[in-house]
């Protein structure tokens, strides 16, 4: 359960980004940054299961390795070279094809120099800020070019989508095609600790917060601050994907199973049932930095409920 969990966020997100806004094939150069995170490392190896060249973005040396063990065909650290001049020579100058870019900011303008005509800029998050107005005249001189800010909850519209992804994901995962890496994994009491890991941009695959065992203390009052509104805005600085809305729910049944091994990280979205009270312990969202808010709601055995509405 607990690498189900993992996976369904950052795997749904990197499956229709791959399969949906640019459906990448053989043949196809495709520039990942951040391409040693979550979503990172799931879209080399998806995309490379599709036939694709692939060159990945990282920030350290280390990465870098990362990377290239996950299958990116080639990987540009941009601390030490400057990304655009290495993909320009990589490519013989001719572009890729589609540039998955969850970095926004700091990235977008060098990115837009190394597409080929009629090439995709794919936003999927900005963890470096958003991007300024800029006359959209540009992608036009340079060479009539797609420009997208996706998010997970369009592509995910319903049960039957939803089924479709993650049925893909699970069956590539089973028979030993896709690999979920789980970087750290934290207690539900030190989610504070795994909100400064990211944005300290140390990860290198999927963070797991777990929640507490019986008898394990609790999160520190003092530590929640309940006044702070929820900001929708700095989920943005996530670069695994935007959460999905209020508007769609998870549905977890309430079962023996889930009662014993319930997993606390779904975007902060799923729902965990809590072993001592029978009730279902819903995460709200919350911004990096900031501990999660807790809200609860009583349910008999064999029911569901739903995560991800308005707290």
């Amino acid at each position: 359960m607990q690498l189900a969990t993992a996976v369904m966020l950052q795997g749904m997100t990197a499956h229709y980004l791959t399969h949906s806004t640019y459906p990448v094939q053989t043949g196809d150069t495709v520039l990942i940054h951040a391409a040693a995170g979550g979503v990172g490392l799931l879209l080399v190896q998806i995309a490379k299961r599709r036939g694709t060249y692939v060159i990945g973005i990282t920030s350290t040396s280390e990465k870098a390795e990362l990377a290239r063990d996950f299958g990116a065909d080639e990987v540009i650290c941009y601390t030490e070279v400057d990304f655009e001049a290495h993909v320009q020579r990589l490519t013989a100058h001719k572009g890729v094809h589609v540039i998955y870019d969850g970095v926004d900011k700091a990235t977008f303008h060098k990115g837009l120099n190394c597409l080929r005509p009629r090439g995709y800029m794919v936003l999927f998050g900005q963890a470096s800020g958003p991007i300024e107005p800029f006359d959209p005249q540009i992608l036009n001189q340079k060479g009539s070019l797609f420009l997208t800010r996706p998010s997970l909850a369009h592509y995910a519209a319903d049960e039957a989508e939803v089924r479709q992804r993650a049925g893909d994901l699970f069956a590539w995962i089973a028979a030993g095609e896709l690999q979920v890496r789980i970087d750290q994994t934290y207690p539900l009491a030190a989610a504070a600790a795994a909100h400064h890991y990211i944005e300290g941009r140390h990860t290198k695959g999927k963070l797991r917060l777990l929640p507490q065992d019986n008898g394990q203390p609790v999160a520190p009052e003092e530590t929640i601050n309940v006044q702070d509104p929820v900001d929708k805005v700095g989920w943005e600085s996530f670069p695994a994907s935007d959460p999905p809305p209020y508007s769609i729910s998870c549905h977890v049944a309430y079962s023996a199973s889930a009662r014993s091994e319930a997993t606390a990280l779904f975007a902060f979205s799923l729902s965990a049932a809590s072993p001592e009270t029978g009730h279902i312990l819903r995460p709200s969202r919350c911004r990096a930095g900031s501990m999660l808010r807790m809200h609860t709601k009583t349910v008999s055995p064999g029911s569901t409920t739903s995560a991800g509405e308005p707290s």
